[in-house]
Protein backbone atom coordinates (compact mmCIF):
# COMPACT_ATOMS: atom_id res chain seq x y z
CA UNK A 1 0.00 0.00 0.00
CA UNK A 2 2.83 2.45 0.79
CA UNK A 3 4.39 1.92 -2.62
CA UNK A 4 1.04 2.54 -4.35
CA UNK A 5 0.55 5.69 -2.28
CA UNK A 6 3.99 6.91 -3.31
CA UNK A 7 3.29 6.34 -7.00
CA UNK A 8 -0.04 8.13 -6.72
CA UNK A 9 1.62 11.03 -4.89
CA UNK A 10 4.07 11.43 -7.77
CA UNK A 11 1.14 11.54 -10.19
CA UNK A 12 -0.35 14.31 -8.08
CA UNK A 13 2.88 16.32 -8.29
CA UNK A 14 3.22 15.79 -12.06
CA UNK A 15 -0.42 16.70 -12.63
CA UNK A 16 -0.15 19.83 -10.52
CA UNK A 17 2.99 20.92 -12.38
CA UNK A 18 1.19 20.47 -15.70
CA UNK A 19 -1.81 22.41 -14.40
CA UNK A 20 0.47 25.32 -13.52
CA UNK A 21 2.12 25.16 -16.94
CA UNK A 22 -1.33 25.23 -18.52
CA UNK A 23 -2.18 28.43 -16.64
CA UNK A 24 1.10 30.17 -17.54
CA UNK A 25 1.56 28.96 -21.10
CA UNK A 26 -1.42 27.15 -22.66
CA UNK A 27 0.44 26.58 -25.94
CA UNK A 28 3.30 24.86 -24.14
CA UNK A 29 0.87 22.70 -22.17
CA UNK A 30 -0.89 21.69 -25.38
CA UNK A 31 2.43 20.48 -26.81
CA UNK A 32 2.88 18.03 -23.93
CA UNK A 33 1.48 14.58 -24.78
CA UNK A 34 -1.68 13.72 -22.83
CA UNK A 35 -1.25 16.64 -20.45
CA UNK A 36 -5.00 17.06 -20.01
CA UNK A 37 -5.48 13.38 -19.10
CA UNK A 38 -2.66 13.63 -16.57
CA UNK A 39 -4.16 16.75 -14.97
CA UNK A 40 -7.54 15.03 -14.84
CA UNK A 41 -5.95 11.97 -13.22
CA UNK A 42 -4.28 14.22 -10.66
CA UNK A 43 -7.68 15.68 -9.82
CA UNK A 44 -9.12 12.20 -9.44
CA UNK A 45 -6.36 11.21 -7.04
CA UNK A 46 -6.70 14.40 -5.03
CA UNK A 47 -10.49 14.57 -4.89
CA UNK A 48 -11.88 11.17 -5.84
CA UNK A 49 -9.30 8.88 -4.32
CA UNK A 50 -11.95 6.32 -3.43
CA UNK A 51 -12.68 5.75 -7.15
CA UNK A 52 -9.12 5.30 -8.43
CA UNK A 53 -8.66 2.39 -10.82
CA UNK A 54 -5.38 1.10 -9.37
CA UNK A 55 -4.59 -1.36 -12.20
CA UNK A 56 -4.94 1.48 -14.73
CA UNK A 57 -2.70 3.72 -12.64
CA UNK A 58 -0.09 0.96 -12.48
CA UNK A 59 -0.32 0.44 -16.24
CA UNK A 60 0.33 4.13 -16.81
CA UNK A 61 3.23 4.15 -14.34
CA UNK A 62 4.96 1.18 -15.93
CA UNK A 63 3.85 1.43 -19.56
CA UNK A 64 3.21 5.06 -20.43
CA UNK A 65 5.28 7.09 -17.99
CA UNK A 66 8.70 6.14 -19.41
CA UNK A 67 7.87 7.53 -22.87
CA UNK A 68 6.21 10.58 -21.30
CA UNK A 69 9.37 11.21 -19.27
CA UNK A 70 11.55 10.86 -22.37
CA UNK A 71 9.41 13.35 -24.31
CA UNK A 72 9.57 15.89 -21.47
CA UNK A 73 13.36 15.46 -21.30
CA UNK A 74 13.55 16.15 -25.06
CA UNK A 75 11.41 19.26 -24.67
CA UNK A 76 13.65 20.56 -21.90
CA UNK A 77 16.79 20.06 -23.97
CA UNK A 78 15.16 21.71 -27.01
CA UNK A 79 14.07 24.66 -24.85
CA UNK A 80 17.69 25.14 -23.83
CA UNK A 81 18.78 25.05 -27.47
CA UNK A 82 20.20 21.54 -27.45
CA UNK A 83 19.52 18.54 -29.63
CA UNK A 84 17.28 15.54 -29.09
CA UNK A 85 20.35 13.33 -28.85
CA UNK A 86 21.35 15.14 -25.66
CA UNK A 87 18.07 14.12 -24.02
CA UNK A 88 18.94 10.43 -24.27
Amino acid sequence: MWFRSGVERHFEVIGEALRRIERRDPALAASIPDYRNIVDFRNLIAHGYDTIDHPSAWHFATGELPSFRARIAEMLVEAKGGSREEAR
